[in-house]
This record gives C-alpha cells, structure tokens and sequence, in this order.
C-alpha cells in the first residue's frame, strides 16, 4: 500500500509540473496585446466598392467561390454564381 502512495504521489507531482510549465510557457512565449479597441466601421460605398476590386481583381476569391462551366475553355465562372461562398469545382 505504501508503493502505491509513494507512486501516485510522484504522479500528481509530476502533473502538478507539467501543469506549471505549460503556464509558464504561456505566459513567456506569447505576448500580451491589451484589450482589443472599440473601432467603428462606417458603412459609405468607398469600402464597398474596395472590397469588390479585391474580391474580383487582386485576392481572386470569386475566381474559386463560384460555380465553374467547364465547357468552355479556362472554365469562366458561370454568370449568377459569383461569391456563392463554397468552393464548387
């Protein structure tokens, strides 16, 4: 009985470490940023239309997030689908 003891000890000693390294870790290796700010998005058609240039011209998402017609050669997106939101090849 007294092995037992003797091992469950060492064992809730070595969680009770693991535990506080894991903490420790934390606590050095990622930084703390504060609070996240209060920030306020105006809705006016500049973002709007910035977002639409990107999605179509730079980022390419509706490239992917549209139906494609494979009929065709370099398979256009198929018009009405464009942005649905899931990659659908």
């Amino acid at each position: 009985m007294k092995k037992v003891l003797k091992v469950l000890g060492w064992g809730w000693r070595i969680v009770v470490v693991e535990i506080a390294a894991g903490v420790g870790y934390r606590q050095l290796a990622f930084p703390s940023v504060g609070r996240v700010p209060d920030v306020k998005v105006e809705v006016t058609p500049e973002p709007l239309t910035s977002g639409r240039y990107q999605a179509n011209h730079v980022n390419v998402c509706i490239d992917c997030h549209s139906m494609r017609n494979w009929t065709y050669f370099s398979a256009p997106p198929t018009a009405g689908t464009e942005g649905k939101g899931e990659s659908l090849r």
